[in-house]
C-alpha cells in the first residue's frame, strides 16, 4: 500500500527537514507533498529547495504547493518591466532569503524559475484538500483566488462541506503547537493545521517543530528543529 506524507512549512530548515524524512521513511511508490514555504526565515533556503528538485530529478514523488513567500518571489519575477538587477535588489530588500537563487551574472538559473513556477495551489485526493493557508468560503470561486489560499488566516470556522466536497483540509502557514495538531487529528477535525512552528523553536512554546502527516493511517510524525540558529 502506498502513502501520501504531508509536511507544513520548512521554511529553511533544511537539516530538520532530512531529519523528518528519515523519522517518516517514505518508499518508492509513497508521495510527499510539501505544502509551501520551503524558503525563508530559516538558514537554508536555497539547500531545502535543491533538495526537493534533486528528489523530483531521481523519480521520488515528491511535489511542493505554493506558499506565500514563493508567491512573493514569483509575483516579483512576473514583473516584465523590471531588469534582473532591479528584481535583485527589490528581492534582497525583502524580507527573506530570495537572494540566494540568483548568480553571479544577477539571474536566476532556468531550473529555479522552472521550479517555482510549476509549484500547484492546491491538490485534491479522494479525501483530502491540500492547500498552503486555507481556503476562503466566503468567496464564490475559492480556488481561483491564489491570495487566498497561500495567506488566509483564522478560517476553519467557516469550513463549509459542500464547498470541498466533504474533504478534510490539510494546511499549513498558520502557526500551531504540536498539541494542536494532534488534537485535530485525533478528534477527526475537518481542518489539520500542519505549520507547528519549526523556526520559532525555543521562542513560542509548543512550537520548534516540523511535522509530517500519513493521510492513509492519520499519523502525525514530529521533528524537533537541529538547524542551531538563534
Amino acid at each position: 500500500m502506498s502513502h501520501v506524507y504531508v509536511i507544513g512549512d520548512v521554511h529553511g530548515c533544511y537539516y530538520t527537514m532530512m531529519a523528518l524524512m528519515d523519522r517518516v521513511g517514505p518508499g518508492a511508490a509513497d508521495t510527499v507533498v510539501f505544502l509551501g514555504d520551503l524558503i525563508n526565515k530559516g538558514p537554508y533556503s536555497k539547500k531545502v529547495v535543491d533538495q526537493v528538485i534533486e528528489w523530483k530529478e531521481k523519480g521520488f514523488k515528491v511535489t511542493s504547493l505554493v506558499g506565500n513567500h514563493e508567491l512573493k518571489m514569483l509575483n516579483m519575477i512576473g514583473n516584465e518591466n523590471v531588469s534582473e538587477l532591479d528584481l535583485y535588489w527589490k528581492l534582497y530588500s525583502a524580507q527573506g532569503a530570495y537572494e540566494e537563487f540568483f548568480n553571479a551574472d544577477y539571474e536566476i538559473p532556468k531550473h529555479y524559475l522552472s521550479f517555482f513556477k510549476g509549484l500547484k495551489p492546491y491538490i485534491e485526493t479522494d479525501n483530502h484538500l491540500l492547500v498552503h493557508a486555507g481556503v476562503d468560503f466566503s468567496l464564490s470561486a475559492p480556488f481561483e483566488d491564489l491570495k487566498s489560499l497561500t495567506t488566509i488566516r483564522d478560517w476553519a470556522e467557516n469550513y463549509a462541506p459542500s464547498v470541498v466536497n466533504g474533504k478534510t483540509i490539510v494546511h499549513g502557514h498558520q502557526n500551531c503547537t504540536v498539541m494542536q495538531a494532534q488534537k485535530a487529528v485525533d478528534s477527526g477535525a475537518k481542518v489539520i493545521p500542519l505549520d507547528t512552528g519549526c523556526v520559532y523553536y525555543g521562542k513560542k512554546q509548543g512550537m520548534g517543530y516540523l511535522t509530517a502527516f500519513s493521510l492513509s493511517d492519520e499519523k502525525l510524525y514530529h521533528q524537533i528543529n537541529i538547524e542551531g540558529f538563534d
